[in-house]
């Protein structure tokens, strides 16, 4: 099944999924903990940018690729934790 759909003036676009908030929002129910989460990545992002920022275009410690990749890795889990958790327009 692809990924894309025709609207009506025959442009293909890319289908979202739809999964249910109620399976992925009971991942983590406790707010301060996803206070906690969310702050822990955003500290981690601004040391890595600062990091980079610092070296530049210069060698920087062998260990900056693999905890750049890793810091985009996570922000997938990080982002549908968020996702899970904000709730829809009607809900309000």
């Amino acid at each position: 099944m692809s990924p894309f759909k025709a609207n009506k003036r025959g442009n293909y676009i890319m289908s979202v999924p739809n999964i249910p908030s109620s399976s992925l929002g009971v991942i983590i129910t406790n707010p301060l903990a996803r206070k906690v989460i969310y702050s822990a990545f955003v500290i981690a992002g601004l040391a890595l940018g600062g990091i980079q920022a610092w070296y530049g275009a210069a060698a920087g410690p062998e260990w900056f690729p693999q905890a750049l990749a890793l810091y985009g890795y996570l922000g997938i889990p990080i982002g549908g934790l968020a996702i899970a958790n904000t709730p829809k327009a009607n809900q309000f």
